[in-house]
């Protein structure tokens, strides 16, 4: 048998596993995150208040980087959410998480931003 025949079908064997695996890891993380966002814009206790009813949290800017990077909040309306990290020290503050930047940035709880929970 060719070599290079083998190596192509070796390469591409590999790539639909890959696809596959992708495919699997992109499911489960979805499953993870509610299934839509809050309808109204909501301060930072309203928002741990709203996943709380939901029997979930507020997610970690680690959490929310990664359902960006693996494209799972294309069909996300809000652009700036709350995260779940507080700002020590600075008690009235805590970080939200902007899509339009992809970067974290320090938040006046009193604020409205939008609300995703995570399980």
């Amino acid at each position: 048998m060719n070599t290079k025949y083998v190596k192509v079908i070796l390469l591409a064997i590999s790539i639909l596993s890959y696809c596959k695996q992708s495919q699997e890891e992109i499911s489960q993380a979805k499953d993870q995150w509610d299934s839509a966002d809050s309808k109204n814009f909501l301060t930072w206790s309203q928002a741990v208040d709203y996943c709380k009813n939901k029997q979930a949290r507020l997610p970690t800017i680690k959490e929310l980087k990664s359902a960006v990077k693996i494209g799972i909040t294309k069909d996300w309306q809000g652009s700036n959410y709350w995260t779940s990290e507080e700002i020590k020290d600075m008690p009235r503050y805590t970080y939200a998480y902007s899509f339009t930047n992809k970067d974290y940035f320090e938040a006046d709880k009193s604020g409205i931003k939008d609300t995703r929970c995570i399980k």
